[in-house]
């Protein structure tokens, strides 16, 4: 992940630059030096399952503090906002309190966010003015460097996706009372609007096929009909139509 230590450019060979180039550099070095000058808040790329929306992840651990706070930023119509914020006390801490919400600096931490994102912006475009050619990827480009999980998240899985799919079938087949996502909340152990998230995914990946709108249940997708067939044999097949009459 490229971050606010990486080295200035050096100006361009020969000390003849036209005037956007040179304007690329001042910007470049001035939003560097603004980054590096905002908290040490790191920014990750986002991971497989977090939400469109979601542009990077961040982390604070103040120096000589028991506690650290991980989040979203998302691109809204005000620009990059704090969508979700966690906070972990230590080992030592007595717990989320007042007293320890009150000392995060959800201002600075957004601002540095922001710093940081200009700053990339000014790499980028001033990569393309000095050296005619496209940037490296960097801060909220594709990187090795994944956002740790936080908060208990459950990777979504194909085998998680599979489960999802044959429980949302059971849980909406006909005879079957409303109430579904609640039941699934249940026996996931998560919230509903994850359970609705993982079904939507699930739909998505081909384990459940579409659904009527406004209406709950489905078919088995193709990817969980063949995983039947592939684990049951016959039994899949017979599975397969028993849910699907119709063929």
């Amino acid at each position: 992940m490229t971050t606010p230590e990486t080295p200035k450019p050096s100006r361009p060979a020969g000390g003849f630059a036209s005037k956007q180039q040179t304007e690329a550099l001042r910007r470049i070095e001035a939003t560097l030096d603004a980054a590096s000058q905002a908290l040490p808040v790191r920014l990750y790329h986002p991971a497989d399952d977090a939400p469109a929306e979601v542009v990077a992840h961040f982390s604070y651990a103040p120096e000589g503090e028991d506690w650290s706070a991980f989040g979203d930023v998302t691109r809204g119509s005000q620009g990059l906002v704090i969508s979700r914020l966690e906070i972990t006390p230590g080992a030592t801490s007595s717990g989320v309190t007042g007293g320890l919400l009150r000392k995060v600096p959800i201002g600075e931490v957004l601002a540095a966010v922001r710093l940081n994102a200009a700053w990339e912006t000014a790499r980028r475009e001033g990569t393309r003015a000095i050296l005619g050619e496209e940037p490296a990827k960097g801060l909220f480009g594709e990187s090795d460097e994944k956002a740790p999980r936080r908060g208990g998240r459950a990777p979504i899985t194909s085998d998680l996706l599979r489960q999802v799919a044959t429980a949302y079938l059971e849980e909406t087949a006909p005879g079957t009372p409303a109430g579904a996502m609640k039941r699934m909340a249940e026996r996931f152990g998560r919230p509903e609007e994850t359970l609705r998230t993982w079904v939507t995914r699930a739909r998505k990946d081909g384990w459940l096929g579409p659904g009527a709108k406004g209406r709950a249940g489905a078919e088995p997708g193709p990817r969980l009909v063949l995983y039947r067939i592939e684990q049951e044999g016959p039994a899949g097949r017979l599975k397969q139509a028993d849910a699907d009459p119709g063929q």
